[in-house]
């Protein structure tokens, strides 16, 4: 499309959105930039009282102005577009020097220290892993040859961390190994020369020469993919051997052992992988329908029923099983039904270790909707978007002849007092989202605060009291993005969707899961706790709590200063539909869940917490209560949620979803483009940067702009051109 000026007189495209998550604010941000030379005009649309939908957070003034989200939020630094995005949000919002959150460096901390917790025997053990911070930034992901030779340098690190170092001899046995691929009888010869000098020094040699190999190959060499691929694959399948050999006697109790085997045997399988069934098949998308712990197996060194049980020792265990529960990968939350797309977590293994800049990981200084969503808000109120709260879609229709949309209907869930609903409030000196609406400037204030009404729900019982709108393509719209979470497309549009060979598919097979989440404030130091590690997040703990986070640090955005609050705890997982139907039932099962969690297993975290004084078990007066609570009662002041409604569900990253995820255009309406962290937008974990990807995807399709987009190009993880 041509640029159109905002003074050329030319009647501007109007555009609306459905939706106030993250996919939404991000087409919204980039239709109205300005490289767009103001030629939309933008109308965002979104049920209840605020911006963010799973991301949004809520300031509670009735208990110390708390943050309460929707589950534990972590950016990670692979996020190329997402932060790249939130820089210029901030460079645009320009707030004054020495403001709370003035910039985007001030708006994020980096997080380098992950602890991952092993029960050997019984026991359960800390495994700190510590990510170096780096001076890379957002830019783009390293292509996928490159991969290989990052992951043999790191694995040259943890074999010489458990003994295996380089003699520093130029032995050659792998060049000699390699050049045998293509004569069976010498290739015979050289295995069993190295088998015969199965020491330590041969191991830390093979290491050393494979990298130096990869690192000088460049993607470029006389010999074909396919020779390649066989030949490293068979030499890492001997690294992987010998390292066994050298380690099995000393695990599981020998930790460095047992971590070095871990990573050995991770490390080896996923190069293996990309050599067998990416490198010379058809990209990492080809194994989009295999399960992520059956493709690691398929390409594992040694046979998953070898004596000691190698394979299990690596996959169903840290640091894999940290992926899993990051990504809530259970279907019908059911940790015993884990399932994750190995393309999905093929990605996950190189982007997030090995493609970060700045940092692993960054944690918010404040809730999500205050660091992102609020910024967001202004800087496209700024912009001339239009917001209109408490507005659900009812329907979509199709034009006669099933080629574009025709309309739109909206009804307006409450009506509100004055010209506009302003949504902010302001804690500490920053403007934030308040964790109800604003009563005062709702006609039906009253009712809603007296029945607790959840206008974000689609499940609250609530019925809608203001008017009904019907927006009317070419007048009202010319575009529309919708932004709303795949599961609850079938309350909207359900006879639209079954027109749509994609969009019936993608409502059928992509899966999605409940979720819990819990807050802890507790009146007792870190000191006085026992936590003996500087702040980190925790994973692979007790399921459903397997993914915890220390984020003290937010105390000082919150409202303590009377108040004996010291520590803050966040923790999150999946919530199995046996939980029950109501939001109510399922409310209930999170608070049996995390009390029978604080009683029963969470001394290893918190082992002063635990037989204090006269108390025998958890000591309930660790934590802070709102109310002058004793005992078990302040369980009661805490925040716990129930993820059940269709409008907060997580979506699955499933073997046998996953190629129905749908693009932005798969509606087949010439006028309607999905935007959402449910859509195949590249990235494909439902996550901050899969939501901006799509929603970049979605301007794209309607405007041309961006052009580009970091990470969605499958060649950056295919085979290569040469």
């Amino acid at each position: 499309m041509s640029d159109i000026s905002a003074n050329s007189g030319l009647k501007k495209e109007k555009i609306t959105i459905i939706g106030g998550g993250l996919g939404g604010m991000t087409a919204a941000y980039a239709l109205s930039a300005p490289e767009q030379k103001d030629r939309y005009d933008i109308t965002v649309y979104t049920m209840g009282w605020r911006l963010g939908g799973k991301g949004a957070c809520g300031r509670n003034p009735e208990i110390g102005n708390r943050i309460e989200e929707h589950g534990l939020h972590i950016w990670f630094g692979c996020y190329d577009n997402a932060f790249t995005m939130m820089g210029k949000v901030y460079d645009e919002l320009a707030r004054p020097p020495g403001t709370p959150l003035a910039t985007l460096d001030t708006a994020f901390r980096k997080q380098s220290n992950f602890v991952l917790s092993e029960k050997v025997n019984d026991e359960w053990r800390q495994w700190l892993l510590e990510f170096p911070p780096n001076d890379i930034k957002p830019g783009g992901h390293p292509e996928l040859w490159d991969f290989l030779t990052i992951i043999m340098d790191w694995l040259k690190k943890i074999l010489a961390d458990v003994g295996f170092t380089a003699s520093g001899k130029p032995a050659g046995h792998v060049l000699d190994l390699i050049a045998s691929f293509e004569k069976p009888d010498e290739h015979k010869k050289r295995l069993a020369v190295l088998r015969g000098d199965n020491n330590i020094v041969d191991v830390g040699d093979i290491a050393h020469e494979l990298h130096g190999l990869l690192s000088g190959i460049k993607k470029t060499s006389e010999k074909h993919a396919g020779f390649w691929a066989k030949a490293f694959a068979g030499t890492l399948k001997l690294l992987a051997e010998l390292v066994w050999e050298a380690l099995k006697d000393k695990l599981p109790e020998d930790d460095d052992a047992r971590r070095g085997w871990i990573m050995t045997n991770l490390g080896t399988t996923v190069m293996r992988g990309i050599f067998t069934a990416v490198f010379v098949g058809n990209g990492v998308d080809s194994i989009n329908a295999i399960e992520g712990r059956q493709w690691l197996r398929n390409n594992a060194s040694l046979a998953d029923d070898a004596v000691g049980d190698p394979n299990g020792l690596a996959f169903n265990h840290a640091p894999i099983q940290a992926l899993y529960d990051a990504c809530f990968a259970y279907v019908e939350g059911d940790t015993d039904k884990p399932d994750f797309s190995a393309a999905t977590l093929l990605r996950a293994c190189l982007w997030l270790p090995f493609s970060y800049k700045g940092a692993f990981a960054y944690e918010m200084q404040a809730g999500m909707g205050d660091t992102i969503f609020t910024p967001f808000y202004q800087v496209l109120l700024s912009r001339g978007v239009k917001f209109n709260f408490f507005s659900e879609a009812t329907a979509l229709e199709a034009a006669a002849d099933g080629k574009s949309l025709e309309s739109i209907t909206i009804t307006k869930q409450v009506t509100t007092r004055g010209d506009r609903y302003n949504p902010l409030v302001k804690v500490q000196g920053l403007l934030c989202w308040p964790n109800n609406p604003l009563y005062g400037q709702i006609e039906q204030g009253d009712e809603l605060k007296r029945r607790e009404i959840n206008l974000e729900h689609y499940n609250s019982s609530w019925q809608n009291s203001g008017p009904s709108q019907q927006l009317i393509a070419g007048k009202d719209f010319d575009h529309l993005v919708f932004a709303v979470p795949l599961p609850a497309h079938n309350k909207i549009c359900p006879e639209l969707i079954t027109s749509s060979e994609n969009w019936s598919n993608a409502v059928a097979n992509v899966k999605a899961s409940r979720t819990l989440a819990v807050q802890l404030w507790f009146e007792l130091t870190r000191q006085e706790l026992g936590v003996s590690t500087p702040p980190v997040i925790t994973g692979t703990f007790v399921e459903p709590w397997a993914s915890l986070a220390d984020f003290s640090h937010l105390l000082p955005r919150e409202d303590w200063s009377d108040k004996p609050v010291n520590y803050l705890s966040y923790t999150c997982g999946v919530l199995p539909d046996t939980a029950g139907e109501t939001q109510e039932k399922a409310r209930d099962y999170v608070y049996a869940s995390i009390h029978n969690f604080l009683a029963n297993d969470s001394g290893a975290l918190w082992p002063r917490a635990y037989n204090r004084g006269d108390v025998s078990g958890f000591d309930w007066d660790a934590l802070w209560s709102a109310d002058g609570a004793a005992g078990e009662d302040k369980l009661k002041s805490q925040y716990w949620r129930a993820n059940i409604d269709v409008s907060e569900l997580y979506i699955l990253s499933t073997h046998t979803g996953m190629d129905f995820r749908p693009k932005t255009k798969a509606a087949g309406l010439s006028n309607l483009y999905f935007a959402g962290d449910w859509t195949n937008n590249g990235f494909n974990i439902s996550s901050v940067e899969g939501a901006v990807m799509s929603g970049l995807q979605a301007s794209r399709s309607i405007s041309g702009y961006p052009k580009n987009i970091i990470g969605e190009d499958p060649r950056s993880l295919s085979p290569s051109d040469e």
